[in-house]
């Protein structure tokens, strides 16, 4: 399920954009909250990272959104 279209409408960065777009291309999903915290990318393991809307530098969350990509490639569920 691809949150993308609702991404410009909530006012985040095109640099998060762009990092929840290709976390969506990794096959990690994106769910959306309202308030501080927009949402989270989730992994199928289980582990996730938050994305919040009003960070001062989001070019460093989006930096932390692709480190989050990279480390989880290979994850697949627990069973």
């Amino acid at each position: 399920m691809s949150y993308t279209h609702n991404i410009a409408r909530r006012g985040l960065h095109k640099e998060i954009r762009k990092a929840i777009a290709e976390a969506e291309q990794a096959g990690l999903r994106v769910v959306t909250f309202s308030g501080h915290t927009w949402g989270q990318v989730e992994c199928p393991c289980g582990q996730h990272i938050k994305i919040y809307s009003t960070g001062r530098n989001p070019e460093f969350g989006a930096k932390l959104i692709h480190g989050f990509i990279r480390r989880r490639r290979d994850h697949r569920s627990t069973p």
